[in-house]
């Protein structure tokens, strides 16, 4: 069902490349149960492009029905429509989220579309709800992200996103490097909460044998690493580059703990929204595909 979806949803599309209006005709008489998946998002991308005055009312009718992607679009396409009707729909939005009625997987995109749209008494009541959720929890900065994200988007930040440099640390399957947990099946035993925290406040939970260890040597160098091996002779660092070190016990001068190997503002390189992406695809990592692939 969901192929034909997606089928669907990219013929609406290419019409409305070639045939705007009869685009917009078939998107307004699809049946409800049409109104989900990837032919769901199509009808509103059709909708917002050419007939976007006309729509509003399905827009909103979209953020309470369908499925969370079509919701999340509803929003986003309010978003960028003026008018007091969009305005009203998202204020009484936010009246939600502050009440805890929202569902958490359109909290970003209500959050953001209310920027600049609420009226002063409102906007006062979000900024101060969020700052005290910031004072009672060190995630609250980044909460509006743990739930509604896109694994698939996910995926291609982790292993496609430079910045972010996941795959030169962790491994997924057989790709990747070692330095940092194998998160092959990390969301069958954590949560969206931990993930976010770890991703956002890694120094929070550090992950068993995966803290750091700074040695001063005799030398006076700093060689700072994760301890992959120690015996009564050496300690053997794994650096972040994947390199060993061994260095001889009789050769330290000072030896402390240190922080987790996580680089501490991995944040600075996502958006709100691909962070939200990133925390749905740790969550689907719970199958090792290695171990179907070596029985074959």
């Amino acid at each position: 069902a969901s192929r034909t979806s997606e089928s669907r949803g990219r013929a609406l599309a290419a019409l409305a490349r070639m045939a705007p209006a009869t685009a917009v005709r078939l998107a307004g008489e699809l049946a409800e149960a049409d109104h989900r998946g990837p032919l769901g998002l199509a009808r509103l991308n059709v909708l917002a492009a050419h007939a976007a005055e006309a729509s509003i009312e399905t827009f909103v009718n979209a953020t309470a029905g369908g499925d969370a992607f079509v919701q999340q679009r509803g929003w986003d396409i309010l978003a960028s429509l003026e008018g007091d009707q969009s305005n009203s729909v998202i204020a009484k939005a936010v009246q939600q989220y502050l009440s805890g009625d929202l569902d958490p997987r359109v909290h970003l995109n209500v959050i953001e579309a209310a920027a600049g749209r609420l009226n002063p008494e409102l906007q006062k009541r979000l900024d101060k709800f969020r700052a005290s959720v910031s004072a009672k929890d060190p995630l609250g900065p980044w909460l509006d992200s743990i739930s509604g994200g896109n694994a698939e988007s996910g995926e291609k930040l982790f292993f496609g996103k430079t910045e972010l440099s996941c795959v030169r640390c962790h491994k997924v399957d057989r790709i990747g490097g070692e330095v940092g947990p194998n998160l092959t099946e990390i969301g069958k035993h954590k949560d969206a909460r931990y993930l976010l925290e770890s991703i956002c406040l890694p120094n929070a939970q550090i992950a068993k044998g995966y803290e750091t260890t700074a040695i001063v040597d005799i030398d006076g160098r700093v060689i700072s690493g994760i301890v992959r091996n120690e015996t009564d002779d050496f300690v053997e660092l794994m650096l972040a580059d994947g390199s060993q070190v061994r260095v001889m016990q009789d050769d330290i001068e000072a030896r402390k703990k240190g922080k987790s190997s996580m680089p501490a503002d991995l944040t600075k390189f996502m958006t709100p929204r691909e962070l939200r992406d990133f925390v749905a695809y740790l969550t689907t990592l719970k199958v090792d595909r290695r171990a179907d692939a070596d029985v074959e």
